[in-house]
């Protein structure tokens, strides 16, 4: 009875295929059109040189950085130095208020508790 051939049962490897599948698109979804940005930013425009600044002339704040994507980033992306300072300054304000705030409540309970003395 039989013939000798038997299927032999084993785990599906489909979720691991599925997987590498998907890594592999998304991977080469974003690290090629990155990777051609990057690549070709480097061979167009190259690092930053130094030159002379002109009489009356402000250098911005992105324009201390070398590499024209740093620039980029910090021309576009990220808030420029004057504008953290003054967001730290109002911080300190708010927090210097609020320590006011504390010790005249403080004050104000003192003069309360001294008035229910008398």
């Amino acid at each position: 009875m039989g013939h000798g051939r038997t299927m032999e049962v084993t785990a599906s490897k489909f979720e691991w295929t599925k997987f590498k599948d998907q890594l592999h698109f998304y991977l080469m979804l974003g690290l090629v059109p990155i990777g051609l940005i990057i690549g070709g930013t480097n061979l167009i425009y190259g690092p930053a040189e130094l030159k002379d600044i002109p009489d009356g002339y402000e250098p911005k704040h992105w324009e201390y950085y070398k590499h024209p994507i740093s620039q980029f980033i910090a021309r576009y992306l990220l808030d420029s130095p004057e504008k953290r300072y003054e967001r730290h300054l109002h911080f300190v304000s708010k927090e210097q208020d609020k320590w006011i705030m504390k010790l005249l409540r403080r004050v104000k309970k003192m003069q309360r508790g001294r008035k229910e003395c008398r």
